[in-house]
């Protein structure tokens, strides 16, 4: 291997490929680590960004949206939401929409901004999944919280596997959230 110049050594910046570079400048990688200001400039230069994962295949069928949620920057969403983006796309390998990686994440309010905006809390992935199991999996109380009020029959619901939410809780206080709504939506009946 010859030694070539310092700036070409694996490791340097220009040993990143296209779809790198290009994904720097994208509206999804300001909306992936909440730059607001950057994501409103990338938006006003390409509104087609949208439906764009920031590559020029958009393999990964990402939007700003996605990213946003999934770093649960409420003030990106609501810009997401407002430039266009569509709130129940999907990727394409999981089928997820925004609301299943903010509930990844346990990104309670970015749930709460997608829901005002009229994301499906019943919307479901590739493997049967709504977010509220996304967000049992993950364990964080809040957003499990915020995705009963928005479907109570989400509580219910059972994944491709035939599990509801309540058996891939990651913990004993979402579980017993869980049990509550089941006993409640029982009562209601």
């Amino acid at each position: 291997m010859s030694a070539g110049c310092a700036c070409c050594r694996a490791g340097s910046p220009c040993t990143q490929s296209l779809n790198e570079v290009l994904f720097d400048a994208s509206a999804a990688r300001h909306a992936s680590v909440g730059d607001r200001a950057a994501l409103v400039a990338a938006l006003a230069r390409s509104p087609s960004a949208v439906r764009s994962d920031g590559t020029p295949a958009n393999a990964s069928g990402y939007t700003p949206l996605h990213y946003a949620s999934r770093h649960g920057d409420v003030r990106c969403v609501e810009v997401c939401v407002s430039a266009g983006c569509e709130i129940e796309a999907v990727t394409r390998v999981g089928r997820a929409t925004a609301l299943h990686k903010a509930a990844s994440g346990g990104r309670a309010e970015a749930c709460e901004a997608l829901l005002r905006a009229g994301a499906n809390a019943m919307a479901r992935d590739i493997d049967g999944e709504t977010a509220l199991f996304k967000a049992a999996v993950n364990g964080d109380l809040k957003c499990v919280l915020v995705l009963i009020n928005a479907a109570k029959e989400a509580v219910r619901a059972k994944d491709g596997r035939g599990r509801m939410a309540r058996d891939v809780a990651a913990n004993d206080a979402v579980r017993d959230a869980l049990d509550a709504a089941v006993a409640a939506d029982v009562v209601d009946e």
